[in-house]
Formats: structure tokens, C-alpha cells, sequence
């Protein structure tokens, strides 16, 4: 039988064991604790540095989280008159979106609703900011059958954002 030296040490292996790789069991049992030390001391390292940057890492989850709402959100125009009174190309988008949701929130079955966006149109009432905004649309009645019909809005819009108007009244056919 040959005789077996430890990788490491250079020691003839008299007891018998033998690691996988070949080392004794002195030389074994350090190199798995020099492994073990070594690893504690980067789960170390790594838990100090979550300590000292942790404003850091969520700074950046807040950045990531606000871009992707920003791209999710429709924006709302930066001015719904011009300078002549007469409703910007983004007004009336604003306008069609708040119709839009307007009727949705009437109808039985509001994800089957399809608009007509070529016939629609918007006009001002005596009020300053008070909107009317007609169309038509087609959507699923409660027992699935589709119908169309044309919708009209009365809304009043005193601001830009998402949460400066308000609903005065939705008709949907006759």
C-alpha cells in the first residue's frame, strides 16, 4: 500500500483519514476553521456596511419607486387655456381623461368601454371653470350585450392636477 502525505504539512497520514482533497485531520480541521472565520468576518463586514449606508439604499428604492409612478401617471397639462381662451391640445386630452373615468364609474361593466375619440368634443359653459365633454361609447350592459351610446359630462376643473376638479353630472344615452 502507498503511503499518503498531506497536501499541506508534508506529514505522512498514519491514523487513516484522509480528507477529500487530501489533507490530514490536523491540517483539515484549520484550513475548515481558517473558511468559517473568514466567512464570518464578511457577513461581518457586509452587516456594518447595511448599518452605515442604509439611508443610502433606501434613498434609492424612494428614487426608483417615485420614477416609476411618474411613468405610470398621466401628467396632467401645464395650462388648460391658452392665451386666447380656447382649450389647449393638452386640455383637451385632460378633459378626455376626466370624462372618460367619469363614465366609467357609471356604466355596468367599465373595463369593456370602448370611446369613439373621433366624434368627441368639449365646450365651456357661463362659468369660467365649468366643462362640458360629449361622446360616445360602447360597453357590456349586465347581461354582456354590448351597446352604444353617447355620454355627456359636466365637470368643473379649477386646477392641474389629478384632484382639482370635480364631477357635476354624467348622462350616458337618451
Amino acid at each position: 500500500m502507498d503511503e499518503l502525505f498531506c497536501k499541506k504539512c508534508g506529514r505522512a497520514i498514519t491514523d487513516g483519514w484522509v480528507s477529500k482533497s487530501g489533507y490530514c485531520r490536523p491540517c483539515a480541521s484549520e484550513i475548515r476553521a481558517a473558511r468559517e472565520l473568514e466567512a464570518k468576518q464578511k457577513e461581518h463586514v457586509t452587516k456594518q456596511m447595511l448599518k452605515k449606508y442604509w439611508w443610502a439604499i433606501v434613498l434609492v428604492g424612494i428614487t426608483i419607486l417615485t420614477s416609476f409612478v411618474a411613468l405610470i401617471m398621466p401628467s396632467t397639462p401645464d395650462t388648460v387655456l391658452d392665451a386666447n381662451g380656447k382649450v389647449t391640445t393638452e386640455g383637451e386630452i385632460w378633459f378626455s381623461i376626466i370624462a372618460e373615468n367619469a363614465v366609467k364609474d357609471n356604466l355596468k361593466a367599465p373595463k369593456t368601454a370602448e370611446f369613439d375619440h373621433g366624434d368627441d368634443h368639449y365646450y365651456t359653459y357661463s362659468k369660467a371653470d365649468t366643462y362640458g365633454y360629449s361622446g360616445i361609447v360602447t360597453a357590456e350592459n349586465s347581461f354582456g350585450v354590448p351597446l352604444t351610446d353617447e355620454y355627456y359630462v359636466i365637470f368643473r376643473c379649477w386646477g392641474l392636477d389629478s384632484d382639482q376638479y370635480e364631477i357635476v353630472s354624467v348622462q350616458i344615452g337618451d
